[in-house]
């Protein structure tokens, strides 16, 4: 596994009721960045003033293509289900198995 990061990025995240985050701007190089995105949009009058932000930080790494430890039975007959309903799946990503 690769947990190697590639890219660092900060966001302005919109929080909806029970605090799910939602991206709303960005990417931003650093923190600040993120903090006059929501400077600006309150100024701006892009925001109702009742809404619940945050400022999340994304670590991007590469995906871990290894195989996992999941129900291959069940997969196979969720995969048959798709065909039969003519769903066309998605193309597999060249390193998959």
């Amino acid at each position: 596994m690769n947990n190697e990061i590639v890219d660092m990025q900060y966001w302005l995240l919109k929080l909806d009721q029970h605090g799910n985050p939602e991206l709303c701007d960005g990417p931003h190089c650093d923190r600040n960045g993120a903090d006059k995105a929501l400077y600006l949009i309150g100024r701006m009058g892009l925001s109702r003033g009742n809404e619940r932000y945050a400022i999340g930080k994304l670590e991007i790494t590469e995906p871990d293509r290894a195989e996992h430890k999941v129900n291959d039975d069940a997969v196979e007959r969720i995969r048959m289900m798709v065909e039969w309903a003519g769903i066309r799946p998605l193309p597999q990503p060249p390193d998959s198995p």
